[in-house]
């Protein structure tokens, strides 16, 4: 199946469940942030790229949903007509491979195996060079606690609720900065630098001079044009080490939030993007 083919399938599904929302008769603006999420959720919504002000706005407005819609059908045309002329015939079959030799598992004991120190960002809680996920429901403050987690990594100031010194740590790994030593952070986010990510980080205190962004991702439209794009997680982390390789001062990476894209979806990319996420760590 070509790209064309499934951005084409993600885009029908994207607009059927938009159809489907419009005609709930739940859906309307006197709906509270979780039950707005419940049926957002319901009907395969929850992980559009809007807020649930926007959601509440369209309830509010039907003609801002009916514009939407039909926005998305007039790409969708355009993209069944490209896709009429741009699918390249099938390629022949290949002849099967052969054939390799089973493989089978090495037998080792703990005398082959090297102990490894953790080192430690957030005592206990963040570790250095690993993968940590923050959980949690739609609006419940992951966000700010990220905020706060990188405000706290530049300036090197402690952490709280039970800090171990990370000079003392017994299981501190070579090369971790000490004790109060300041860091700097990469960010990547979806949010708007200039009046959400800036203002937050700037009331918690955060050095900015020491955080990083990835931005401008190279992509093209559906008429074929050079745009730009956000990050995204299936398709970028490439970017995200050759960053860390030219920038060691770079502790923390932080993603927020950290999402497939709708057609990342469609393909069944998540047991891809955790792998290659715990790679990267």
């Amino acid at each position: 199946m070509s790209d064309i083919s499934l951005r084409i399938d993600c885009l029908e599904e994207s607009l059927g469940n938009l159809r489907s929302l419009l005609a709930d008769p739940r859906f309307t603006a006197q709906l509270d942030y979780e039950a707005l999420y419940a049926l957002l959720a319901e009907t395969g919504l929850a992980e559009e790229e809007r807020t649930l002000d926007e959601w509440r706005e369209m309830a509010s407005k039907p003609q801002c949903g009916e514009m939407l819609a039909e926005d998305m059908e007039n790409k969708l045309a355009a993209l069944r007509n490209l896709a009429g002329h741009a699918d390249p015939p099938p390629d022949p079959p290949l002849e099967p491979p052969a054939t390799p030799p089973p493989r089978k598992p090495r037998v080792c004991g703990f005398d082959d195996v090297q102990p490894l120190a953790t080192g430690w960002i957030w005592p206990q809680r963040v570790a250095r060079g690993w993968l940590t996920l923050v959980a949690g429901e739609a609006g419940a403050g992951k966000s700010l606690v990220l905020i706060d987690l990188i405000s706290r990594v530049t300036r090197g100031t402690p952490f709280p609720a039970g800090d171990v010194p990370r000079a003392d740590d017994e299981t501190q790994a070579a090369g971790s900065p000490a004790a109060g030593s300041p860091a700097s952070v990469l960010l990547l986010t979806r949010d708007g630098l200039e009046n959400v990510v800036h203002p937050r980080l700037t009331a918690a205190g955060a050095d900015l001079k020491r955080v990083r962004f990835l931005v401008d991702f190279p992509a093209t439209d559906d008429a074929g044009k050079p745009v730009t794009r956000a990050f995204e997680v299936e398709n970028d982390l490439a970017a995200v080490e050759d960053c860390l390789a030219e920038d060691p001062s770079i502790a923390l990476v932080v993603i927020d939030p950290c999402r497939l894209s709708p057609a990342s979806r469609h393909r069944g990319f998540t047991r891809q993007t955790r792998e290659t996420l715990v790679a990267l760590g």
